[in-house]
């Protein structure tokens, strides 16, 4: 079990001392669920900083970087990726592996795909810049938005956001200097490989974290009501089931 509480991007709590094995199955079944539409919801709003051409986030960059020089798209590049990560960590710590952390290797790549294929006729990124900019904007208001539901649901994180955790745990170096020091890294390399650096990897690194920080107590409610009504449902059905 861990035991190590620390803040992700703009002081989101993540609580990583998670007692899967007391939640009852409907509960872990409802925050992946929730957990699922957060990482859809992110990808979602990484398309729209992909199609905006005014840079992305750090991984996004990279990623972007990686599809380009290899030739493949967004979504694969991404399942790619964190398929990576995930053999690493699977190697070095997997004791840090949770249900949602495989999950969403299979969930995002498909979805920026999905989300870029059905904007793209309309977003070239060509457009003029003001245009763009409220695109890029938007994109960072989605994607925190998910990356704040996602926290809430506890059901995991993502293998390229989980080896920034490890490297702090395994270092005892501070959270927010290892991700740091890794968003640097991802933004370098992806610019290196063809990613492209601009206003909108500023926006994201600056409105990322305090624009999901605001959304985080709705969703931490909505998680709670959610899973209190999936239980409640189903404590129905089995008085129904009885009484026949």
């Amino acid at each position: 079990m861990l035991k190590k509480n620390f803040r992700n991007k703009g002081g989101i709590s993540l609580n990583q001392e998670t007692h899967f094995s007391k939640r009852t199955l409907p509960e872990v079944l409802t925050r992946l669920f929730l957990f699922s539409i957060g990482v859809s919801i992110i990808a979602a709003g990484g398309s729209l900083f992909i199609l905006s051409n005014t840079g992305s986030d750090p991984f996004n960059v990279f990623m972007q970087g990686v599809a380009r020089i290899l030739h493949i798209s967004n979504g694969i590049s991404c399942m790619g990726i964190n398929a990576v990560y995930l053999v690493v960590i699977f190697i070095f710590a997997r004791n840090y592996i949770r249900i949602g952390t495989i999950a969403s290797i299979f969930i995002c790549g498909p979805m920026i795909d999905l989300v870029s294929s059905l904007l793209s006729p309309y977003l070239s990124g060509q457009e003029a810049l003001w245009i763009r900019i409220p695109v890029m904007l938007a994109g960072t208001i989605v994607l925190s938005f998910g990356l704040a539901m996602v926290m809430s649901a506890d059901a995991g994180v993502a293998p390229n956001d989980l080896a920034s955790i490890i490297i702090s745990d395994k270092t005892h170096i501070a959270f927010r200097w290892v991700r740091i020091a890794v968003d640097s890294t991802l933004v370098l390399l992806g610019f290196l490989l063809g990613g492209v650096v601009g206003i909108g990897t500023i926006a994201g690194a600056v409105l990322t974290g305090p624009t999901a920080q605001f959304f985080s107590p709705f969703h931490l409610k909505l998680t709670r009501r959610v899973i209190q009504s999936a239980l409640r449902l189903l404590k129905k059905g089995e008085l129904t089931n009885e009484n026949i």
